[in-house]
């Protein structure tokens, strides 16, 4: 890592982001729902309680808060001390 951080400080065209991982970009980027489902896709239905989840896993990130005590996400994924929030935001993502 710290190689990785040496060389990219010597190239102006590197920009470095502290993020949590590539997931949680996904997580945050606000319009993916619009932007991956139709107003009329049965798969938006059929997913409510992901995208709840999503929600639920960005605003408890976003005030710093232990995601895993929220009741949304603790009941979507009853096995949420087996996830780490790489895995939580994925699955929230892409589920």
């Amino acid at each position: 890592m710290r190689m990785i951080n040496e060389i990219a400080r010597t190239k102006k065209n590197v920009l470095e982001l502290d993020i949590i991982c590539f997931e949680f970009i996904l997580l945050e980027f606000k319009k993916l729902i619009d932007w991956i489902y139709a107003s009329d896709d049965e798969f938006l239905t059929k997913r409510q309680k992901s995208i709840v989840v999503r929600e639920k896993l960005l605003e408890a990130i976003s005030k710093q808060a232990d995601y895993k005590t929220v009741d949304e996400i603790v009941e979507y994924v009853r096995t949420v001390d087996e996830y780490n929030i790489e895995q939580l935001s994925a699955k929230s993502c892409l589920s």
